[in-house]
């Protein structure tokens, strides 16, 4: 569900190449592509520059479009050696501790973990077991936590009253608090959220607006 990987951007000759690679990621697919190195759209975009100003202009629409809804990503502080390939740089980062990427897509295939991009035969979600603990669903909603201007989250049976939620809830938002994100949206059913009580709408209402405001104020480790 939060699968990262890189692309060496010299796969890409032709526009049909770059949308091929690009289909196989991105939010609804819970996987996702480095923008690795960090000029590496500069560097693909750099690779069709002789190709005509037609072809050019879709490349940079199709990458602009990836960089919108999170298909291509950025990772900081990333290392990057200039006097080594691609694939030399990258190849590291699979097996590092903990692991940055999950997989490479680069000229020569080196499986399980290195693909060809005309043999890439991802499925069409990234599917993982996770223990149902606060911990574990912020683990694999980061990407989307930390990259996304706004969040909705959408849930019948969430209630910010119940620790249950609110331990979850608390998870999510220290990763969305250390990204970009400006908005936070939460829709939950009403019936859930009033219970059985004899409390009014307007002292619900207040409960959850004190209960949300304590969760976003908690202290934040960077």
């Amino acid at each position: 569900m939060n699968e990262l990987f890189a692309a060496d951007p010299a796969v890409c000759n032709h526009f049909n190449d770059l949308r091929l690679l690009l289909s196989s990621f991105g939010p609804y697919a819970g996987r996702y592509l480095a923008n690795y190195p960090v000029d590496w759209t500069a560097q693909v975009e750099s690779q069709f520059n002789t190709m005509g100003e037609i072809e050019g202009a879709k490349i940079k629409t199709l990458l602009r479009r990836a960089r919108e809804n999170l298909t291509l990503v950025t990772r900081t502080n990333l290392p990057w050696c200039v006097e080594l390939e691609w694939l030399a740089n990258a190849a590291p980062l699979l097996t590092a501790t903990p692991a940055v990427f999950d997989g490479l897509i680069a000229r020569q295939a080196r499986p399980p973990t290195v693909h060809q991009l005309d043999a890439l035969d991802l499925p069409p979600t990234a599917d993982e077991r996770i223990a149902g603990c606060a911990s574990e669903y912020a683990r694999v909603a980061k990407i989307l936590l930390v990259m996304s201007p706004e969040i909705a989250l959408v849930d019948p049976y969430v209630n910010p009253l119940k620790r249950a939620s609110s331990t979850v809830l608390l998870a999510l938002f220290k990763h969305a608090a250390k990204g970009r994100c400006q908005k936070i949206s939460i829709w939950a059913r009403a019936s859930v959220v009033r219970g059985t009580g004899a409390a009014t709408a307007t002292a619900i209402k207040a409960d959850l607006e004190a209960s949300l405001r304590q969760l976003v104020s908690a202290p934040i480790e960077y």
